[in-house]
């Protein structure tokens, strides 16, 4: 377990770290425009648009001038960007802005419309995110809520009839008749730690796999879910536990009958 939870840790950082890239790419974008419509050549203007507010960017916008100013191609060191940052937006916009060196074409007006779509893409997104919104309240409800419920009410009703039928065992005689029909009963064969097991097991896997389904739903990736995983499992199994003892202490009489 311990590799497969630095894996997830390590993938869930690539993708909060590209999330960010994507969500300041606009701005960067923009602001190397500015730059070049000032007068300043194009290595430069990628320079003097690393802003500490970039974040992760900063950094790569950084270190693609010192690679130049070392002597190295700027198409190969922006190349090195996209290598490093797992970002479909950033390939994309790399690869226009690479094509346009190479055409000798209006590279400041291409980094403005590339700004401009991807904001509108942002919106896009955004506007998906709150459509489908209802759809990931009722998994994690299902899941988080509804199914701790009916888990804990299904252990207590197990446990509370396998009380019963062990103590009218007990005060049956053996091959007693009853209405002239010989009955025997003895004690239930159903374990309540199973029924605990069970459903502890059943919310595990329910949270796993409905972590992807909200992911999927909201990000359009099952990793996005990944991070919901966890905070199910807490919540599923913590309501089980909770709801298993209060009815033990409020219904909990019954089995004294």
């Amino acid at each position: 377990m311990i590799p497969v939870l630095v894996y997830v840790w390590l993938m869930l950082s690539a993708d909060s770290k590209k999330k960010f890239v994507e969500n300041v790419l606009p701005d960067a974008l923009q602001l190397m425009s500015s730059n070049i419509r000032a007068g300043i050549t194009v290595d430069k203007a990628f320079i003097l648009a690393a802003r500490p507010e970039f974040g992760p960017l900063e950094a790569e916008i950084r270190r693609v001038g010192k690679e130049t100013m070392a002597g190295r191609d700027l198409v190969d060191s922006l190349r090195g960007m996209t290598v490093r940052i797992n970002s479909t937006n950033l390939d994309r916009s790399i690869d226009l802005i690479i094509h346009s060196i190479r055409s000798g074409g209006q590279l400041a007006d291409l980094l403005d419309q590339t700004a401009n779509d991807l904001r509108d893409q942002q919106i896009v997104q955004k506007e998906i995110s709150a459509s489908v919104l209802m759809y990931v309240l009722f998994v994690f409800i299902a899941i988080g809520l509804g199914a701790p419920m009916l888990f804990s009410m299904s252990a207590f009703l197990v446990n509370l009839l396998s009380e019963m039928s062990t103590n009218i065992a007990a005060g049956m005689p053996e091959g007693e008749a009853i209405q002239g029909a010989p009955i025997s009963m003895g004690s239930s064969d159903i374990d309540p730690g199973f029924i605990r097991n069970f459903a502890l097991l059943s919310m595990a896997v329910s949270s796993i796999f409905g972590g992807i389904v909200m992911g999927l739903i909201m990000g359009g990736e099952e990793k996005s879910g990944l991070k919901f995983i966890p905070l199910l499992v807490v919540i599923s199994i913590s309501l089980f536990f909770i709801g298993t003892f209060l009815l033990e202490k409020i219904l909990g009489g019954m089995m004294e009958m």
